[in-house]
This record gives structure tokens, sequence and C-alpha cells, in this order.
């Protein structure tokens, strides 16, 4: 029985570091600075509030959209489709705070 259960948690621990992986990529994939390395990256990324680089687990859009101001501030530009968060969610309180000071448009 012992067994059973350990080997289900290396499997559990396998499939979310793979899912982790992916998740780190696409977030750091989005954001663009010509005179940045990867770890450089990461570090602002994490300065600015990611979660471990994944972009997940925040508590509300609002912080959501400070994350993404924060990294547009440190001079990165969101290269997803979509655009940046405060494009698609223009209501939330630090989008417009953004927009007043000019910081997006």
């Amino acid at each position: 029985m012992n067994k059973k259960y350990f080997l289900m948690c290396i499997i559990l621990m396998m499939t979310s570091a793979c899912y982790n992986n992916k998740a780190a990529n696409y977030a750091i994939n989005n954001w663009y600075r010509s005179d940045t390395s990867l770890n450089e990256k990461r570090k602002i990324m994490g300065e600015c509030g990611y979660s471990q680089v994944l972009g997940a687990g925040y508590k509300s859009y609002d912080e959501i959209a400070q994350i993404h101001i924060c990294m547009i501030e440190k001079g990165f530009i969101y290269t997803h489709q979509r655009g940046h968060f405060c494009k698609e969610f223009r209501h939330l309180p630090a989008c417009e705070e953004a927009r007043e000071k000019g910081i997006i448009k």
C-alpha cells in the first residue's frame, strides 16, 4: 500500500513540474526587451510580482494588471496577440491609474 502511494506522489510531482515549466515558458516568452538576458528577465518578472515567473496564483485581476504595468514601466513589451492585461480589462483601477499617469494608452 505504501509503495502505491509513493509511486502516485512521484508521478504527481513529475506531472506538476512539466506543467509549471510550460507555464513559466509561456509567461517569459510573452515579454520582450532587446537588451535583456533570460536570467535578467526572470529576475525582473519576480520583482514585478510574478509568482515563480508563472503568472498564476493572484488574488485579483487588478493585481495581475499591476504586474503587467510594472513590466511595461521597466521597458518591456507584451507580445501576446491580445496585448497587455489593461488592453482587455480597461476598467481596472490599476489600469485607469496607469493610463492617467501616461504609462499605458
